[in-house]
């Protein structure tokens, strides 16, 4: 089907080659002869490559989320708060935000405000939240304890940080919510 949908669109065979014209500032030009003078290979086959490589990872990240996730609304809430933080972190011009408590609230604050945006209409039974917060301790656990892929990725990426996560005490808020570490020193 994609292949019909492609031929009616262009008129060309998948095998084809075709002539492409690309306009680009010199630095990048400059880098592109340089790699693939490193490659010894063309400046054509490096584009080439390197374009053929952007969206093989494309694919490949996308298949990491399905396999990952399931769920392609979970994954699409996952990548628009990843969007919201990231926009939120680099307008808040923080150097260390997950240091900063200032920066960190407004990071919080963007991810909250995406899961709000994509809530549907409606309220929650009173007991929401009875299966969340034991899952999220359960979860938060198995990521500091274990040693699978992402438990280690995420312990590799958060660095010092995974500190807080062990500083239990705060996972017994109200109705056992996870809530604010206390002040260093205050317990």
């Amino acid at each position: 089907m994609i292949w019909d949908i492609f031929k009616m669109a262009k008129g060309r065979a998948p095998s084809a080659t075709v002539d492409i014209k690309i306009r680009m500032k010199e630095p990048l030009r400059a880098e592109i002869e340089h790699r693939a003078a490193e490659r010894g290979i063309s400046m054509n086959g490096e584009m080439v490559d390197r374009l053929s490589r952007s969206i093989e990872r494309q694919h490949l990240l996308d298949e990491f989320f399905d396999l990952t996730y399931r769920d392609p609304h979970l994954v699409a809430l996952l990548l628009m708060m990843g969007e919201t933080m990231r926009d939120t972190l680099t307008a808040s011009k923080a150097d260390d935000w997950i240091n900063d408590p200032n920066a960190f609230a407004e990071v919080a604050i963007a991810a909250q405000q995406t899961i709000e945006a994509y809530r549907p209409l409606g309220e929650p039974a009173p007991n929401a939240g009875e299966l969340a917060v034991p899952m999220v301790r359960s979860t938060l656990l198995k990521i500091l304890e274990g040693s699978f892929g992402i438990a280690v990725a995420v312990r590799n990426r958060i660095g010092k940080a995974s500190h807080r996560l062990r500083a239990r005490q705060r996972w017994y808020g109200p109705g056992g919510w996870i809530t604010p570490a206390p002040e260093e020193g205050k317990q």
